[in-house]
């Protein structure tokens, strides 16, 4: 299984005035760092249900490169079909919306017995980190990863978004009304789509409020 982790360093951007990404070098070694926009809602209903169509058109995060994959020996990866990703984000004052199309030529759903671990189980999945001051610079129980959060999306039948706490050996679902993720798999074309509302409430420190 090929792992894809997200690292949300920023918050959100606004539509307005928003900076074109860097093009993606094409040179081996270290790539340059993804760049990704979280675009402001407007008056669109999103509906979390598996399907995209009613998202907008929105900059897409471009995990298509191989130096961004790990679990990649012995011809574990050959090509994009193998494990590659799509992500995008919108946001309004209330929620984050995340969904990503993910390329995989073998899907592994979530055994339900294992939605109790709290380590993370054995599954297809996409964890979104978060650290919002923007001021984590080592592992482990550090300062600078007191306000650091994580989410875990899954294919499993109770569509919760999972809060996981890696430093504390814990794990719980997210229990307010707004929070919602739904993971769809197609067999036939090797596509994972994965669809989530989270409070910024659960993202953010109590002092922090989403903004351009």
């Amino acid at each position: 299984m090929i792992k894809l982790t997200v690292i949300l360093l920023a918050l959100v951007s606004s539509l307005m005035g928003m900076p074109q990404a860097p093009e993606r070098s094409q040179a081996e070694g270290p790539m340059p760092r993804p760049y990704g926009y979280a675009l402001e809602r407007g008056e669109r209903s999103i509906e979390i249900d598996g399907s995209l169509i009613d998202w907008p058109e929105v900059p897409a995060l471009d995990l298509s490169d191989p130096r961004q994959l790990s679990g990649t020996a012995n011809g574990a990866w050959r090509e994009p079909s193998d494990s590659s990703a799509f992500l995008f984000l919108l946001w309004d004052e209330e929620n984050l919306y995340f969904a990503a199309t993910v390329k995989d030529d073998w899907h592994r759903p979530l055994d339900p017995k294992t939605i109790s671990q709290v380590e993370t189980p054995v599954a297809d999945a996409i964890v979104l980190s978060f650290d919002t001051n923007r001021d984590t610079r080592a592992l482990g129980p550090t300062p600078g990863r007191e306000e650091d959060v994580e989410f875990w999306l899954s294919e499993e039948t109770t569509q919760s978004v999972m809060v996981w706490d890696r430093l504390r050996g814990t794990a719980r679902s997210l229990e307010v009304d707004e929070a919602r993720a739904v993971v769809s798999h197609d067999k036939v074309l090797g596509i994972t789509t994965y669809a989530a509302r989270i409070p910024w409430s659960a993202v953010l420190p109590p002092n922090q409020k989403p903004k351009p």
